[in-house]
């Protein structure tokens, strides 16, 4: 199968979780939380550890309802304070990143999308039917989280 073929199939079968909201908390301070990753597991119970493991490179250990998920994700675009993305380079396959608006006086619209491809059909359908809730709801209470400590 060409390489385009695959990359193609690869992102049809990719889920998406997305979230916007607003925080009260100017474009720099939001961006600088965000993108200080090792203190994402702070955020959630469920992320277990985030540890740099080079430059720009971080390993990711979670696990949800004992399904434990690991990779490694590296910075591709860190533009303060308007852009943060990351894609793994091994392990659960994934590609997200950090939109940043200012709205207003001491206000910034937060954007966040993560594609992920788990490559197991049976995991996928278990992720699709039971996780993937918990996972949007988990993106809202770590999101949540950063912006109470931002408005404080």
């Amino acid at each position: 199968m060409p390489t385009a073929t695959i990359r193609e199939k690869r992102k049809k079968e990719m889920r998406t979780l997305k979230h916007k909201m607003v925080i009260s908390a100017p474009p720099e301070k939001v961006f600088d939380l965000i993108s200080n990753v090792e203190n994402f597991s702070k955020y959630s119970a469920y992320i277990k550890e985030v540890r740099p493991v080079g430059d720009k490179k971080f390993l990711w250990r979670v696990e949800l309802f004992g399904l434990k998920l690991e990779w490694e994700a590296t910075v591709v675009e860190s533009n303060r304070p308007e852009y943060f993305a990351w894609k793994s380079t091994s392990g659960i396959y994934n590609t997200g990143s950090y939109m940043l608006t200012p709205t207003g006086h001491n206000s910034t619209t937060i954007c966040f999308t993560m594609e992920y491809d788990l490559k197991n059909s049976a995991t996928e359908r278990l992720i699709a039917t039971l996780v993937e809730p918990v996972l949007e709801r988990l993106l809202k209470e770590s999101l949540d989280k950063v912006r109470l400590k931002l408005e404080r």
